[in-house]
């Protein structure tokens, strides 16, 4: 672990880890959570490679997001793509080494996507 990374904070630890081929949700996510994901490759073509929402002061470490479109997909249809969508967190995220590559939209705090 980073010597100053959100990982070292209080509160319950999820790790989530391997390689998935579907998105990552979770839309309840309680207050000072540490997401550990610093083992997990995403390798999926969905809409949103990761969602999640809940309460604050949220840590989300790591974790590599992989899109699965063809280099000659239109910007038209990527700009609805997204690595990490944010849908509702209170106060305080906190996103630390996360790789998002072939994703139009990397982060998107956007409630609605």
């Amino acid at each position: 672990m980073p010597p100053s990374s959100c990982l070292q904070g209080d509160g319950p630890l999820v790790t989530v880890g391997g390689v998935k081929a579907s998105q990552y949700r979770n839309t309840s996510l309680a207050d000072n959570i540490r997401i550990n994901a610093s083992t997990t490759q995403i390798l999926t073509a969905d809409l949103k490679a990761i969602t999640i929402s809940g309460g604050s002061n949220i840590c989300f470490y790591g974790g590599a997001l992989l899109g699965q479109r063809p280099p000659s997909t239109a910007w038209s249809t990527m700009h609805g793509v997204t690595g990490i969508h944010v849908k509702t967190v209170k106060p305080f995220l906190h996103l630390e080494n996360t790789r998002v590559f072939d994703s139009g939209d990397g982060v998107s705090m956007d409630p609605g996507g």
